[in-house]
Formats: structure tokens, C-alpha cells, sequence
């Protein structure tokens, strides 16, 4: 019967880790995990950096991105300097041993394709074939 105590007071430290019921329903809608670190650090956009070394490498480190963009997530919101501690290439933190920066590096800026922010190169040849023109 301890085991089971155990389990459920383990799970009740989990749920109150992501802010009740509410929270811990949404957390496992947009992660599809449940799982409870030490927070290692915020970005500038506000997404929240977790570690907790008791699960498997390549588990034990993870992003929950801001509540602003809601659930229109994806990977190049995460700074390169978040990115590099994610994938286990250093070991501190950018909180812990902060990056180097150069005044000839940009601020970051996510991925916008799809969005009127997009890059769209133009090309300064001059087009081989005319576009057809329907007769009025």
C-alpha cells in the first residue's frame, strides 16, 4: 500500500508543479508530457527552460513555450544560445554562463515563412516566357 502512497503523492507534487487542474490539462495538451524539473532559466520572449537529471538524456532537458502564442509553437522560437543547452552541446545554462554576444550578431527572430513577414527573394533576370494574358 506504501507504493501506492507513494505514486499519489508523486503525481499530486506534479499537478501542483503546473498550476492545478487547468494548468496541468493544458500542459499535457500542447507537450503530450507530465513531468516536473527545477527551472533553469527564461528567454527573452518568455518561454521557461526545465531540467530534471532523473529522466533519460535527451528527456532530461525541455522548453514550455509562452502562453502569448498560444498553441503556434514551433522549434525556431528557441534563441541559439537555449537551443545549444537543449541539445546537450554546453553543459551551464545561458543563465549560468551567459554567450558571448557580438556586435555583428542580430537579435533572434523566428521562422516566418507562411506569414506576410516572409522572405521572399526576387530574381533580376528577365523572365524566358511571358505569362498568357486572356483577351478582353
Amino acid at each position: 500500500m506504501s507504493i501506492y502512497l507513494q505514486k499519489i503523492k508523486e503525481l499530486y507534487k506534479v499537478y501542483q508543479f503546473h498550476g492545478g487542474l487547468k494548468g496541468s490539462f493544458l500542459t499535457i495538451i500542447k507537450t503530450d508530457a507530465f513531468k516536473i524539473g527545477t527551472l533553469k532559466g527564461t528567454d527573452e520572449f518568455g518561454n521557461r527552460y526545465y531540467e530534471n537529471r532523473q529522466y533519460f538524456i535527451g528527456r532530461s532537458r525541455w522548453v514550455e513555450f509562452t502562453d502569448a502564442v498560444g498553441f503556434d509553437y514551433d522549434a525556431s522560437m528557441i534563441p541559439p544560445e537555449w537551443r545549444s543547452w537543449l541539445q546537450y552541446s554546453r553543459e551551464e545554462s545561458p543563465v549560468e554562463k551567459p554567450a558571448i554576444k557580438h556586435k555583428w550578431l542580430g537579435k533572434h527572430i523566428d521562422n516566418r515563412s507562411g506569414s506576410p513577414d516572409e522572405y521572399v527573394p526576387y530574381s533580376t533576370a528577365k523572365p524566358k516566357i511571358q505569362a498568357w494574358q486572356p483577351p478582353k
